[in-house]
């Protein structure tokens, strides 16, 4: 299990990691949606895991790992000590609907995506056409992602702060 990164290298390196965790998983979220995979599957599974969100699925895992990556689950912050906790809980509240830190649902995934920039209608335009798919699940995965990366680095920095603050008051 992940801690919060201690100093600027080890911040670094992990928002480098979940930048290349993101990209790996935004291109097989693309590729899959150029493909007609759905129809494939429906015929070998059940209807019922059919019907699952694939896009949802994916970026929920996806946004979990990152958290994880900064030690910024909603178990990893359960076990983080008093005053750590509440420094970590006092970032994320500044952040308005983020994803940091939180359970995710399928109706927060789609509040970071809308501001994110993703809208309703550029999903139902790349829905025609397989290689625009793949290209606007790419490019939404990565920029929903990437701000994601930001926040939880925010978050870090604010947690930092917090620590130097103590530090100077006692």
């Amino acid at each position: 299990m992940a801690s919060i990164p201690n100093n600027e290298q080890e911040l670094q390196a992990c928002v480098r990691k979940a930048k290349r965790f993101v990209r790996q998983r935004a291109l097989i979220s693309g590729a899959t949606r150029a493909l007609p995979t759905k129809a494939l599957l429906a015929s070998a599974l059940p209807p019922t895991f059919v019907a699952v969100d694939w896009d949802l699925s994916d970026m929920t895992m996806s946004l979990d790992h990152v958290n994880g990556m900064f030690g910024l689950t909603p178990q990893q912050i359960e076990a983080l000590e008093e005053s750590q906790r509440l420094a970590v809980q006092t970032a994320i509240a500044r952040l308005v609907d983020s994803a940091v830190g939180k359970y995710l649902t399928k109706e927060l995934i789609d509040v970071v995506q809308r501001r994110s920039g993703v809208t309703t209608a550029t999903k139902h335009a790349a829905k025609y056409l397989p290689v625009v798919n793949g290209a606007v699940g790419y490019g939404t995965f990565v920029v929903t992602c990437d701000r994601h990366i930001l926040e939880c680095e925010q978050v870090v920095r604010a947690v930092w702060a917090s620590r130097r603050n103590g530090a100077r008051e006692a």
